[in-house]
């Protein structure tokens, strides 16, 4: 299973957050959620119901988190970063309210772009770095991998093979 990606700050962590709210429903639910929470403990305040805060975090997670695992299909933020998906929460239901929907999914989709992509660097550099396998050959014949250092020229391999071309051009007029 993957570790949690770290973050050094909330400005660093909002587009991973974002990108775990990828779907518009998802983060409808979500602002419903907390939109129901923040009501349900101001209301609770004003009236000096206290133990009517006990509703707060099972009314807000509780629809955040049916949207996370039955809309999304992911694992809730709050799992790895706490505060900062409590934050996280607010920032994006102002964003929404603000009408910036269309800039959180173009985030979402940058942000979930960009972890693609490095997953498909990571196999390629696994594919490099681990000996392969055939399948067709005996089992006492091993195959070593080809270190990648072999496979990538460095910039003198690139700059003799110019030149041997070089030469072997003037050397046939």
């Amino acid at each position: 299973m993957a570790q949690a990606p770290q973050f050094d700050s909330f400005d660093e962590f909002y587009p991973f957050y974002i990108s775990q709210h990828s779907k518009r429903a998802t983060r409808i639910v979500h602002a419903i959620g907390t939109g129901l929470g923040a009501a349900i403990a101001a209301k609770s305040l004003a009236t000096r119901r206290y133990k009517h805060l006990i509703a707060v975090p099972i009314v807000g997670y509780g629809f955040a988190w049916f949207s996370h695992f039955v809309i999304e299909g992911n694992k809730p933020a709050t799992f790895g970063h706490p505060l900062y998906s409590f934050r996280g929460d607010f920032t994006m239901l102002y964003d929404m309210v603000r009408g910036r929907n269309a800039a959180l999914q173009e985030m979402a989709d940058d942000y979930l772009e960009m972890v693609d992509a490095r997953e498909h660097a990571d196999e390629s550099v696994e594919a490099f770095t681990h000996p392969v396998h055939h399948d067709h050959l005996p089992a006492d014949e091993p195959v070593a991998a080809t270190p990648p250092t072999e496979i990538i020229p460095t910039a003198e391999a690139i700059e003799q093979v110019i030149a041997e071309a070089e030469a072997a051009k003037q050397a046939g007029s």
